[in-house]
């Protein structure tokens, strides 16, 4: 049940950065409710991606050079 709880979350959470993402840089043009939801989620995923793995890395080379 936590599973299916969490992979719910997760695709609501990226399906929603996805909307949001193809709303504002159509500027409101493109209506993402018209798409595939599984791609509208697919542009979530990217977009979050492209903010998070630069973000884990600037932490790992903050953190790689703490004293130790």
């Amino acid at each position: 049940m936590g599973e299916a709880l969490f992979h719910a979350l997760v695709e609501v959470l990226l399906y929603g950065q996805g909307y949001w993402l193809l709303r504002v840089l159509s500027g409101g043009r493109i209506e993402p409710r018209r798409w595939n939801e599984g791609l509208v989620a697919l542009v979530g995923l990217a977009f979050t991606l492209a903010w998070v793995v630069p973000l884990i890395i600037w932490l790992g080379s903050r953190s790689s050079g703490l004293p130790g």
